[in-house]
């Protein structure tokens, strides 16, 4: 059975609080950036609602456990979009109602996991409200959201939120994730780039972000001393993780209106590389820094996009000449 993560307890307890005094919700959201393993807490909090002899844990040995391990409980439903960046479409969510409308078929909850929430297209979202507010039996649904932000109101409104967020424990866990893949990297700086979700922080460092961001960084200084051509580096950069390499590039960009803004340095994502921030900075105005993040936040949106056949190089020779257009004039 996987292991709760250490940033997770206090939700942990409270859910189960909540449960042992007969005052649990039938519709849980759980709230916060990606990388801290909230579907992960769904799951096992459904482990826990299932089994015939829970305590702090499900107990892994009762039938209900051993169902769910084979993955064939009747009565824990997951909803998921088809394909990778694709909505959940209004009739999955109509399949979802018409089994929670019926009958258990083991004695108990009834539980359905529904990641992620944004991905509920409009009438998905409507034709599951009143399931939300008010469903037959006893049911549970647990709602997982990395964007709660954009989700309608009136899901919002017939959730209880459950937030999450990344806390001392993740650091001293990625330390120790690190050591144990012999990964040579500062779990601090990791864990700020990726806005203290551990689980993004692990995954960066397991796709040597901090090389390729380095080599990025590296290679538009270089451009600015005009030390290279343009579109040199493109063949390396496709080995690359992509995601990251863009994503490299929007905090990069960040740092560089945050220093044009004053901020002072300790606030910066990149601080370790201050010195070459500061190099770059001067030759790329603010006013031309806007359009630049719009490319690389479209060119983000569209790799998450699994509807959207990307030609690679082009979209990465496309960034770079968006980064030349905007300089200033030598």
């Amino acid at each position: 059975m996987t292991d709760l993560f250490p940033w997770q307890r206090p939700q942990w307890r409270q859910l189960l609080s909540q449960q042992n005094q007969g005052r649990l919700p039938h519709a849980l959201l759980l709230s916060g950036p990606a990388g801290l393993g909230k579907l992960v807490f769904a799951q096992q909090f459904a482990h826990v609602l299932l089994c015939k002899a829970p305590g702090e844990r499900a107990c892994g040995q009762c039938s209900g456990c051993r169902l769910i391990q084979a993955n064939n409980h009747p009565d824990l439903l997951s909803i998921y979009p088809e394909e990778t960046g694709k909505n959940i479409k209004v009739d999955q969510i109509r399949e979802l109602i018409l089994t929670l409308s019926q009958t258990a078929q083991r004695t108990g909850y009834q539980v359905a996991i529904i990641a992620p929430a944004e991905a509920l297209n409009k009438a998905a979202a409507n034709a599951l409200l009143k399931t939300l507010e008010e469903p037959s039996g006893k049911v549970v649904l647990l709602l997982v959201s990395h964007q709660s932000g954009v989700l309608p109101a009136t899901v919002l409104s017939r959730c209880q939120r459950i937030k999450f967020t990344g806390s001392l424990d993740a650091n001293t866990w990625l330390a120790a994730q690190l050591r144990t893949l012999n990964i040579s990297a500062d779990a601090d700086l990791l864990l700020k780039i990726a806005e203290y979700a551990p689980l993004r922080a692990l995954e960066l460092a397991q796709n040597d972000y901090l090389i390729l961001r380095d080599q990025l960084l590296q290679h538009l200084v270089a451009l600015t001393q005009k030390k290279v051509s343009l579109l040199a580096p493109v063949d390396v950069f496709l080995k690359q993780d992509l995601p990251s390499w863009v994503d490299a590039f929007i905090s990069l960009a960040l740092d560089m209106v945050r220093l044009h803004l004053g901020v002072q340095a300790q606030s910066l994502i990149n601080q370790d590389r201050l010195l070459l921030l500061r190099q770059l900075t001067p030759v790329y105005s603010l006013s031309a820094l806007q359009p630049l993040l719009t490319q690389l936040n479209r060119a983000r949106q569209s790799l998450l996009n699994a509807q959207i056949h990307l030609n690679a190089q082009l979209l990465v020779e496309s960034l770079l000449i968006c980064w030349d257009m905007g300089k200033n004039p030598s």
